[in-house]
C-alpha cells in the first residue's frame, strides 16, 4: 500500500497519499478497514470460479470482485496496447 500512497504525493491526490500513510505509520492498516477488490476484464464468463474462490476465501479481509466481459477480447487487448505504444510516441 506504501508504493501507492508514495505516487499520489506528487498529484492532486496528495492529501489521500499523506493520510494512507500516516494511517499506516500511527494506526496500522487493520484487516477490517481493508477490501481487496478483483478487477478482471475476460472474455469468458469466469463468475462461477470468481465465486468459488470467493466462498472458499476464510480470510479477515472482505473481497469483492468486478467482472467485465468483452466480446472480442483479444482484439480489445490488443487494441489497447498499440493505442498505449501510439501514444507514447
Amino acid at each position: 500500500m506504501t508504493q501507492f500512497a508514495e505516487r499520489l504525493l506528487d498529484t492532486v491526490n496528495d492529501d489521500l497519499g499523506e493520510k494512507i500513510l500516516t494511517l499506516q505509520l500511527e494506526d496500522g492498516i487493520r484487516p477490517k478497514i481493508v477490501t481487496h477488490l478483483m478487477f478482471l476484464l475476460a472474455g469468458n464468463n469466469p463468475t462461477s470460479h470468481v465465486n468459488a474462490d470467493l466462498t472458499a476465501y476464510e480470510g479477515d479481509i472482505a473481497q469483492r470482485a468486478v467482472i467485465l466481459q468483452v466480446q472480442a477480447h483479444q482484439d480489445f487487448v490488443r487494441a489497447v496496447y498499440e493505442r498505449v505504444i501510439a501514444d507514447r510516441a
